[in-house]
């Protein structure tokens, strides 16, 4: 069960976020906030926060120090940005302070849900952003671009949900071998686990994955 915290100083706003979890997550514990402190007190107390929706703007915070303090408090949770400063400049910093995702709150609620599924599930979701998701895109790409080609094989097919031992089988390497190439990537494209990858790679469909199976033998023992 997830445990999803809304970070808003307005009740009207968390109640329709709260309209949006119902349709995604309908049995998520669903913790509220309504200022940096009182988000930043909460992380601390409750590990088992699995997704922060959070708007800049609350009581006790300037800019982006909200998600600052969320991301030195807990760098492994998720936090999706819900925010009227839609400004490109804005959300290229929510970006690069490590969030995944951005919604304008002028968006409607099935978009809400739609972003919050998504990130759930391991992807990103900057689709709400006008003029800067292709940015996004072309960052992570260059991102991928960078890794070796046996780690974009290992990418490729993550991201069609096989495990370790079917990606090894597949392409012939040992299992080991596998760990360390899905470890390399996760560190190299800054993703914080196998799901998140996978839904990286959905997005950006870097490599063919018929391609990986086909060149699975050609990279045996590589590193």
């Amino acid at each position: 069960m997830h445990t999803i915290l809304i970070a808003d100083d307005h009740p009207m706003f968390r109640a329709a976020l709260q309209e949006a979890l119902r349709e995604v997550a309908p049995d998520a514990r669903v913790l509220e906030a309504a200022s940096e402190e009182q988000l930043t007190a909460i992380a601390r107390q409750e590990l088992s926060l699995t997704l922060a929706l959070l708007d800049l703007a609350m009581p006790g915070s300037t800019g982006c120090s909200a998600l600052h303090a969320l991301r030195t408090t807990r760098p492994e949770l998720p936090v999706l940005v819900i925010s009227a400063q839609e400004h490109p400049s804005v959300v290229q910093q929510v970006y690069r302070a490590g969030a995944v995702g951005f919604v304008s709150k002028v968006a409607s609620i099935e978009t809400y849900a739609q972003a919050i599924r998504a990130v759930l599930a391991g992807s990103r979701w900057f689709k709400d952003a006008p003029g800067f998701a292709g940015q996004v895109d072309g960052a992570m790409a260059e991102r991928v671009r960078l890794l070796s080609p046996p780690q974009q094989r290992v990418l490729a097919l993550l991201a069609q949900g096989l495990l370790n031992k079917q990606i090894a089988d597949h392409l012939g390497l040992a299992e080991n071998t596998v760990k360390t190439h899905v470890a390399a990537l996760l560190r190299k494209l800054g993703c914080r686990s196998r799901a998140q990858a996978a839904g990286l790679a959905r997005w950006l469909s870097p490599v063919d994955a018929s391609n990986a199976a086909s060149n699975g033998t050609s990279v045996k023992g590589a590193t």
